[in-house]
Order: C-alpha cells, then structure tokens, then sequence
C-alpha cells in the first residue's frame, strides 16, 4: 500500500502513464478515482493479512510488520502536518485494511469467534509454547537437531543457518550480494525499507518460537528475495552493459534451470553446495521427512525374494512406517527388520543401540545421506 500510494501521490503520474499528449483524458483520473484505487488495494491487503492467520504463529509475523509500517506511514503524515482522516491518508487506508480483515475472521476461523481462550490455547501448544513428553513432563519445543546436538528449542541462529544452507547457491550470492546492494542506492533503498518490517517482523516470532523446524523459514525468503533482486538489478545496470547484462542473466537462469532438475525429486534431501552440501547439512540440521521410504520397502522386499507378505516390521521412528505395503509392525524384538531413520539418530544417538544385536542389511541413501538402515 506505501509503495503504491507513494509513486502515486500525484497527478501527473496519470498524465505520464494513461495520456498521450500530457493532457488529463476527461475526469476519469479525478483524486476521487486515485482515492478509490487506494481504498481497494487496502481492502486487498486487509484480506490477505487476515488469511495469513491460518499459517498460525507466522501470521502474527505479517501482523506485526504490516502495523509497524502503517504506524510509520502514519508517523510520517502527521509530521508532515497532513490530516490524519483525509482521504487516502494512511491512517484511513489501515483502517479500511483492518475492518475488511476483521470482517472475514468469522469466516476464515468460526471456532475463534466461538471459543477465543481455546484456540489461543492450542494455538500455543501447535507453536510449542507448552506441550508435554510422554512421560507428562512439560517441555518448551518439539525435539530437533541443530548444530550437532539433539536439542528441545534451536536458538536464534536456527533461522539464517537453514535459510543458508537449504537455498540453492544462485539464490545465496544473490542474498549475500543483492540485499546490502539494495540499500546503497537511494532509488532502491525505499523499497528495500518498505519490505524490511515484515521481514524483521516474522524473524522475530518464527526465532522466539521454540518450535522451529526449516521450512517454517520460507516465509522469510520471499521478501529477501525481491530486495536482493532490487540490489542485483541495480548494481547489474551500473555495471554490466545492458546488452551484456541480456546475455549474463539468460547464462545464470540456463545453468540455474539445469542444477534444479539435477536436484529432482528430492527438494528436501537438497544442500548448498557452496556451504559443503549434504555432509553439512546432515551435521547442522535434522534431515528426513519421509524421503527414502519407497527405496526402503524396495529393499525389504528384494531381500524376501520380491514377496514380503507376512514380514513384519518395527522403526525407531514408527510415523516413518506408515503405508508399508507388505507388512505388519511389531515390537523392535521380534520383528523381522528393524528400520532406523537418520532423523532418530539425530534426535537420539542412542537409538542404534535397540539393533544391536541385529545384522545391518541394507541402506538407502540420497544424494551422499544415509536416510534409513534395514537390520535383521
């Protein structure tokens, strides 16, 4: 909303954009007109803002950087001296962005409306703020694995370690380059400021939550992103000639296009090569969410000759089990394979000591990460 109001304050933004000779076309750009634009993009925004609630505790992160750029913007028109309930003034456009979001929130989520204290309570506990181990003790977190060690709540750092290592390595020299580019030119620099509370914002909520786990730190990505594509097209123009910049950009998105079908299917199982790649990744962060399991039933069933009806099978991480095929769970002492997932080994080092006096089989591993171990 800051952005479109500020390169359209004035008249002749329209003359330039909508009129061929320099002159206004009739009445069809009056303020009124200008005024109506900036309501709808607001009650746009007020939507969208309110659908971020669903993604839980992120959503608080929009929240908190939309009000902290409103209040600037707000700020800045009183300093100014503007009236604060003028048309298109921003006090006026949140709080049309407020009242359309507050509309809805019947819609999106009934059961705030009908039970507020409730859902604010499972939403703590979804977000890790208090849940309970099995044996009943309170706990903050869900269990993860951050810079070698299993722990209940990865720190501060948890956020830009993840981003780092799970980006592609285009996409981190971007980052690493473009986003400070982006505030050395003025001409770039407002925009980079409008996008910076939010992405503050959401750092902020996602890193005092204690359960974290990568993905939730895509959300962080996007509006880096756009500032760091502000910063390399900028210092890309100042530096590279246009059509030399062309030819750059299309050699970048070629090679770009070639290493990300190379890294299908498996996106999770993908590490910044620049950083070390999967022996860093596996070292710094927990790994596997499911992937390996078709190649882990593969091997059972090669090892029953192609028929493993009747196997039975048990898991340190029994979630990972679900949707076997061919056969039937039972416990970790009589059942015919045992299947140890890399993610139990990272939250429990000592999970390979229930397999102990078994005989390891078989292994599945994607690109150079042991993702499960079969033993018999």
């Amino acid at each position: 909303i800051y952005t479109f109001r500020s390169n359209c304050s004035y008249r002749h933004h329209f003359e330039r954009w909508f009129s061929q000779d320099g002159a206004m076309p009739g009445k069809i750009f009056e303020m009124e007109s200008y005024h109506g634009m900036l309501a709808c993009v607001s009650a746009g925004a007020g939507l969208a803002l309110m659908g971020s609630a669903m993604t839980k505790v992120t959503g608080a992160g929009f929240w908190l950087g939309a009000a902290a750029l409103a209040g600037w913007a707000i700020w800045r028109d009183r300093r100014a001296g503007r009236p604060l309930g003028a048309p298109g003034s921003p006090l006026r456009l949140a709080g049309i962005a407020a009242a359309c979001g507050l509309a809805v929130l019947p819609l999106l989520w009934p059961a705030l409306v009908a039970d507020p204290a409730f859902q604010l309570r499972r939403l703590g506990a979804s977000v890790g703020l208090s849940t309970e181990d099995p044996g009943g003790t309170a706990r903050r977190g869900t269990r993860q694995f951050f810079l070698g060690e299993p722990v209940d709540s990865p720190g501060w750092a948890y956020y830009p370690v993840a981003l780092a290592l799970r980006v592609a390595p285009w996409t981190f020299l971007a980052l690493l380059v473009g986003v400070p580019a982006a505030f050395v030119w003025r001409s770039t620099r407002r925009y980079a400021l409008v996008l910076l509370p939010s992405i503050v914002a959401l750092f902020v909520v996602l890193s005092a939550s204690p359960k974290k786990f990568d993905r939730y730190g895509l959300v962080l990505l996007g509006p880096m992103a756009v500032i760091a594509g502000l910063g390399v097209q900028r210092a890309v123009r100042d530096i590279v000639a246009p059509r030399v910049a062309v030819r750059v950009v299309g050699g970048v998105g070629l090679v770009a296009f070639a290493l990300s079908l190379w890294a299908a299917p498996w996106g999770l199982a993908y590490f910044n090569p620049l950083l070390g790649g999967s022996s860093t990744g596996e070292e710094q962060l927990l790994v596997g969410w499911g992937e390996g399991k078709t190649d882990a039933i593969e091997e059972i069933r090669e090892l029953q000759g192609g028929d493993c009806s009747g196997v039975t099978i048990a898991g340190v991480q029994q979630e990972f089990l679900l949707g076997f095929p061919c056969a039937t769970f039972a416990s970790a002492e009589t059942a015919d394979y045992v299947v140890v997932y890399v993610s139990s080994l990272q939250r429990n080092p000592r999970a390979r000591a229930q397999v102990k006096e078994r005989e390891l089989v078989a292994t599945v591993e994607i690109r150079g990460i042991t993702y499960a171990e079969i033993w018999r």
